[in-house]
């Protein structure tokens, strides 16, 4: 499973940005991806998944070097998790 997420402090644009590109994988390209935020989003980005009807992500737990990741809204190192260059990262 491809695992998908944004940077910590994740706010609209990371939340909803992984919930995107959750469905293109899956629709679009048939590919097992799952969204996820790195902690509880603020509370502009719980406000639209409630307004809209969508379900939060999961929080992400521990990545492994056997982890397929696609990272959204950032490509900055210091605002993801300490090993996501230890992962393979599909997209950025």
């Amino acid at each position: 499973m491809i695992k998908i997420f944004g940077h910590y402090a994740p706010d609209t644009d990371a939340t909803c940005s992984a919930l995107i590109w959750e469905w293109y994988l899956k629709e679009a390209q048939g590919l097992d991806a799952q969204a996820f935020v790195l902690e509880t989003p603020n509370t502009e980005a719980q406000f639209v998944l409630n307004r809209w009807g969508f379900e939060m992500p999961a929080t992400l737990g521990d990545l492994t070097a056997e982890d397929e990741v696609v990272i959204v809204d950032t490509n900055n190192p210091g605002e993801l998790p300490a090993n996501v260059n230890d992962t393979n990262i599909a997209e950025i």
